[in-house]
């Protein structure tokens, strides 16, 4: 019982937590890393980086254990996306006074989520041994939710606000789904 309402505390600040970028910034054109290190403190940046990173993480967690996915390697890498995420987070993304910092705050950024996608589809893919047919749908509905968010990168000329919040809350909809499901 404790667990749950901890769980419903998570999901309550979670989805709060989401909001506070909406209300800063033209979503298309800007990023989190730059209304970070620019419009408000870069404690805030992290603050909800940990929130929303936890969240993911705990709740990909609960997929795993829901389907019985114990792998050494598997926990490994999913723990290196989430270090990896805040080691990029942590640099300060200021192009003009740190050109080399902010490209690594890129890169380490951007590779935990190609990190992240990459063992999402070696999830589903072992989950296709098992369930076929709904394993099929999820590949798909996760392919769709790929195709979309680099649709938004392309159209509006890299990372923005936009894309990184449709990418947390269409993932954290699709744990979900995958988590309250009977497969």
């Amino acid at each position: 019982m404790k667990q749950k309402k901890l769980h419903l505390l998570h999901n309550i600040l979670f989805i709060l937590v989401q909001w506070i970028p909406l209300s800063l910034c033209d979503l298309r054109y800007e990023n989190l890393s730059s209304l970070g290190n620019f419009t408000f403190s870069h404690i805030c940046l992290l603050i909800w980086t940990i929130i929303t990173s936890s969240f993911i993480y705990s709740m990909t967690k609960q997929v795993l254990n829901k389907y019985n996915y114990y792998s050494y390697y598997y926990s490994l890498c999913l723990k290196l996306c989430f270090i990896v995420l805040m080691i990029g987070v942590c640099l300060p993304y200021l192009p003009l006074e740190y050109p080399i910092l902010s490209q690594w705050h890129v890169r380490f950024s951007m590779l935990s989520g190609f990190i992240y996608i990459s063992l999402c589809y070696h999830y589903l893919y072992i989950l296709l041994k098992t369930y076929d047919k709904k394993a099929k749908l999820f590949i798909y509905i996760f392919t769709n939710f790929i195709i979309l968010e680099t649709y938004l990168y392309f159209q509006y000329n890299g990372i923005s606000t936009l894309l990184e919040l449709s990418f947390i809350f269409i993932i954290s909809c699709f744990l979900s789904y995958l988590l309250f499901i009977d497969l």
